[in-house]
């Protein structure tokens, strides 16, 4: 008896997860800004210095123009410098990310990734923060 033949398939690589809507944002917001909607819906810069930018809803892959972009979720986000690879990102100041958690008290620990090269950071975006 001949066993049954087990299918292959392809595995897709998928460099991110994002998301194609066109959302409105302040000026300010660049690509790779870490992001939260602020309560006009508006898409603004997190901090993790103030407890009112949080949480974190995304990552800016695209400025679609001045006051416009689209955001990403999960996987890859290249476009960074410095990144040292298997090192653990977080949530800066300004939209900005860090290898160094805060430790000031009133700030929040947000993860945010874990570096896979010089460029690259392979996002972990968490709505669980430990504040300071």
């Amino acid at each position: 008896m001949q066993g049954v033949p087990i299918p292959t398939t392809k595995l897709l690589k998928i460099d991110y997860l994002a998301d194609d809507t066109v959302y409105p944002c302040n000026s300010a917001v660049q690509v790779n800004s870490i992001v939260y909607f602020d309560g006009s819906a508006i898409l603004q810069r997190c901090s993790n210095n103030n407890a009112a930018t949080l949480p974190v809803i995304g990552i800016v892959k695209a400025k679609i123009s001045d006051t416009s972009c689209q955001l990403q979720f999960i996987g890859e986000r290249n476009g960074f410098s410095g990144i040292v690879p298997n090192t653990r990102y977080y949530l800066g100041v300004n939209g900005a990310v860090t290898a160094t958690p805060p430790s000031t008290a009133g700030t929040s620990i947000v993860p945010i990734g874990i570096g896979k090269n010089t460029a690259t950071i392979e996002l972990r975006l968490s709505l669980q923060m430990t504040n300071n």
